[in-house]
């Protein structure tokens, strides 16, 4: 989910303008906009885990719209769908941290959590240096953004699986 995060707040801004045909102004304005969506889903989404006491499944539910978000973006070519597709996976990905950080805790507890908090930490700065690299590698080699679309849609389905499978965990019973 990192890799998706950085790779649409390095190359979100770009995209946009590049597809809409967009001014800078104009540009900034849709991306704070997407943002203040974001921010309003992370509440939400936190607000139904609270709620419901369910973390992975919310994890697992905002993955899978990351991964269906990635994939419209690759498909459609109305720019209009496009960007709508590119800002619903932003909006997911946001989400999708509110249940995610209360895991570790769930599953670990004093100083295991600390350092199981910091193991997610440090495979999510990998994924934050892969994901920008990544879209720009596949926007030069492909020509396009479809490719890196299809990529970041393989991760956000393989993050659903993975979240969905903690569901398993004695802890998280």
């Amino acid at each position: 989910m990192t890799t998706a995060g950085y790779a649409y707040l390095f190359w979100g801004p770009l995209l946009i303008r590049e597809t809409l045909h967009l001014s800078n102004a104009a540009t900034g304005w849709l991306t704070g906009g997407v943002a203040v969506l974001c921010a309003a889903g992370m509440l939400l989404v936190g607000a139904s885990s609270d709620r419901h006491g369910e973390r992975p499944l919310h994890a697992a539910a905002c993955a899978a719209v990351v991964s269906a978000g990635a994939l419209g973006a690759a498909l459609f070519q109305d720019p209009i769908m496009r960007i709508v597709c590119i800002a619903i996976m932003q909006i997911a990905v946001t989400s999708f941290l509110a249940p995610f950080w209360c895991i570790p805790t769930l599953l670990l507890s004093g100083s295991s959590a600390a350092v199981g908090i910091a193991l997610v930490n440090a495979i999510g700065n990998v994924g934050g240096f892969i994901g920008p690299f990544a879209i720009g590698y596949l926007r030069t080699r492909a020509g396009g953004d479809a490719g890196a679309f299809y990529g970041l849609a393989v991760m956000g389905a393989v993050a659903a699986v993975v979240c969905a499978s903690m569901r398993r965990s004695r802890a998280l019973r």
